[in-house]
């Protein structure tokens, strides 16, 4: 699994399922995240999801901030089946 793979790699991630419910808004959370990252990999099956910011879903949001960063290496994976 690509998670075991990261973790055996040494490789912080974050994934969106472990947002936090409170505390600082989710685009804030989300910016923060990217800011601190080395390598932005979007992860995505089957849907971009349904959490809005503003009129983009969470994850269109996520891909867009990390290319506005000019962040190395951005990717977009797609997965299809499980």
């Amino acid at each position: 699994m690509l998670i075991d793979n990261f973790e055996n790699m040494g490789l912080l991630y974050y994934v969106m399922e472990v947002y936090p419910g409170g505390g600082q808004t989710l685009e804030n959370l989300i910016k923060s995240e990217i800011e601190d990252c080395n390598i932005f990999v979007l992860i995505v099956q089957n849907s971009l999801g349904n959490v809005k910011i503003g009129n983009e879903t969470a994850t269109q949001f996520e891909f867009e901030y990390a290319k506005s960063l000019n962040k190395r290496n951005s990717a977009k994976v797609t997965l299809r089946g499980k």
